[in-house]
């Protein structure tokens, strides 16, 4: 599975696509894994305006 990580503080730049393993949610049914299709980021969220441009491959 793939998922958008980020360890610091940062612009667009911090992004890291990265592999991880699937969760597994076991002993509980609290938790819920979603698909999610698309994601959106206002130009307020990042502190301002200026362009975003993120590429996934």
């Amino acid at each position: 599975m793939e998922a958008i990580r980020y360890d610091v503080h940062g612009d667009y730049d911090v992004l890291k696509c990265v592999d991880i393993e699937r969760p597994v949610f076991e002993g509980t049914s609290d938790f819920v894994l979603v698909k999610l299709m698309a994601s959106g980021v206002n130009p307020i969220d990042r502190g301002g305006g200026g362009r975003v441009c993120v590429r996934f491959d």
